[in-house]
């Protein structure tokens, strides 16, 4: 208690409104370091995808490029449906990081799924679509929502510079592996095939879970201790009985 409450001070007298923090003190922000390292796993699948998707199509099932490009699309309205809803039910919730968990343990499943698809073509936009749902949409919670949130917390005592610290850190260390990626993505399906790329893919996704479990399940820990409260809130008090 006595670190936390120094931490605090620490904070909010050597960052007062309209300054900007450091680096380092954007990085030891609680959550900060554990959504950054997340994102830089989701950033580098999200991606990839964009990046590889009409070529794989292309290899795997012999289509021209002009159809692969056509259906690569599903997967950004899957993206698009799955920022949307995600946000959404975020919102409802007051928590962010345990959809997000649900979200990316979903994309490990559909993975795999579409990595033996086959080629028929509306099955194969249905699960792309399902791909970028779980992908796409939690990586934009975390660059659009989450940064919000983890600039705005109440140790910074108000600070609007941080704000622009804290998603500097997260968009930049996402581009640090997004860039890692795009080497190890051709290297891999040279020698591997283009199933150890998805199996990769799984695994970045994995690890994305790990950096943020310890977050999701404080935040689900608050999230019930708030509705069992609510529960033992009566919907009329004495008060209002006597109005």
């Amino acid at each position: 208690l006595r670190l936390s409450t120094e931490l605090t001070y620490c904070f909010r007298t050597s960052a007062p409104e309209g300054e900007p923090i450091s680096i380092i003190k954007a990085i030891l922000l609680p959550g900060v370091l554990a959504y950054c390292l997340c994102n830089a796993c989701l950033k580098l699948v999200n991606y990839a995808f964009f990046f590889w998707l009409p070529l794989y199509l292309t290899e795997a099932y012999q289509w021209d490029e002009a159809k692969a490009d056509e259906l690569s699309i599903w997967y950004d309205i899957g993206g698009i449906v799955g920022s949307v809803t995600g946000g959404y039910i975020s919102d409802k919730l007051g928590y962010r990081s345990p959809l997000i968990v649900l979200m990316l343990s979903a994309s490990l499943g559909a993975l795999f799924i579409y990595s033996h698809a086959g080629p028929a073509l509306v099955w194969n936009a249905f699960l792309m679509t399902i791909v970028g749902i779980t992908i796409s949409g939690p990586y934009n919670l975390i660059v659009g929502t989450i940064s919000i949130d983890l600039g705005s917390q109440p140790i910074l005592a108000n600070n609007a510079q941080a704000m622009a610290t804290v998603s500097g850190l997260l968009d930049g260390t996402g581009s640090a592996g997004s860039a890692v990626g795009q080497l190890f993505v051709p290297l891999m399906q040279n020698r591997f095939g283009w199933q150890s790329v998805f199996y990769l893919f799984m695994a970045l996704n994995l690890l994305a879970i790990v950096c943020i479990l310890k977050r999701c399940l404080l935040d689900l820990r608050s999230l019930l201790s708030t509705s069992r409260s609510s529960e033992r809130t009566p919907l009329l008090n004495e008060e209002q009985f006597d109005e």
